[in-house]
């Protein structure tokens, strides 16, 4: 077996970076390489850094190496990480996973948050790959940064129609040419005007910030096709239930709910998914979790 170097055989050395954060709690840029904003140079170490302080290709390798990770973050005959292998290493940063001896000694076990115990796992690295897994799932079903810019363009677009195409039509009824229906024939030109003019001036003054939160808020068809988004509550109990049967699968056998919640917590508040105090954080999720099986 490969032997992990003396600086790594206690906690964590590294920390993620803000790019990870902005990337896992605003999945609008899903992490994953030369997307977007990331780095350019085709390189590993660029891409780490990018996400990681204190991270060095070499450790990824050793990691690796040691099957603390899976094959399934890294692209085929490649050390690049995929978003899976982005995702696990930012998982080995959270509290259950960031303990001393975690990538040696005890590289099969978890640490119970509440009391600092270490805990042996039916399979560790599943279970990191399986929240890593849970974590990008989330997000899937959001557009890139990009997605959304196009889409606020067309709606702004079809905006400008829209008023052309009322102005099309009040000429031509104006001349006899359409006869209004029953429903708007009292409609006077001047009123219909003023409105089209009120909705230009919303539609154009929504930025794309405005926009992406308007798509969070919403669960809805998004613009031009079928595809669902959904609300940012009901992903996040998608996200929780999933992530409750990652632990159930690959976590400790003898292990309580209350210690499954509170590791969720302390991961949820790492990434900045979840807010406040741990203890409050995990009774909210027990609640929801009990509310969801209603």
């Amino acid at each position: 077996m490969h032997t992990i170097t003396d600086g790594m055989r206690d906690a964590m050395q590294w920390t993620i970076a803000d790019g990870m954060k902005d990337a896992i709690k605003m999945p609008l840029v899903l992490p994953c390489y030369n997307f977007d904003d990331e780095p350019q140079e085709d390189s590993c170490q660029s891409q780490i850094d990018y996400y990681f302080t204190e991270l060095t290709e070499e450790m990824v390798d050793d990691l690796r190496a040691d099957q603390i990770v899976t094959e399934a973050g890294f692209r085929k005959q490649s050390n690049k990480l995929t978003a899976l292998g982005l995702l696990q290493f930012a998982l080995l940063t959270t509290e259950p996973f960031n303990f001393e001896g975690t990538l040696d000694r005890l590289r099969d076990r978890v640490q119970d948050v509440r009391n600092e115990k270490k805990d042996t796992c039916r399979d560790r690295a599943k279970l990191l790959e399986s929240l890593a897994k849970a974590l990008l799932s989330s997000q899937e079903h959001y557009p890139r940064a990009s997605t959304l810019a196009s889409w606020l363009l067309q709606l702004q677009h079809h905006t400008v129609e829209l008023n052309q195409v009322l102005k099309a039509y009040f000429d031509l009824r104006e001349q006899g040419i359409i006869v209004p229906t029953s429903g708007v024939k009292g409609m006077h030109r001047s009123a219909v005007e003023q409105a089209c003019e009120v909705m230009t001036k919303v539609m154009d003054a929504i930025t794309l910030e405005d926009y992406r939160e308007i798509v969070r808020y919403s669960y809805c068809t998004h613009p031009f096709t079928d595809n669902v988004i959904k609300s940012d509550d009901d992903r996040k109990l998608e996200l929780l239930k999933e992530m409750e049967r990652c632990f159930e699968d690959y976590g400790p056998r003898k292990v309580s709910k209350d210690a499954t919640y509170h590791a969720m917590a302390a991961i949820l508040l790492t990434f900045e998914i979840e807010a406040g105090d741990r203890l409050k954080v995990a009774d909210r999720i027990r609640k929801r979790l009990a509310r969801a099986l209603d």
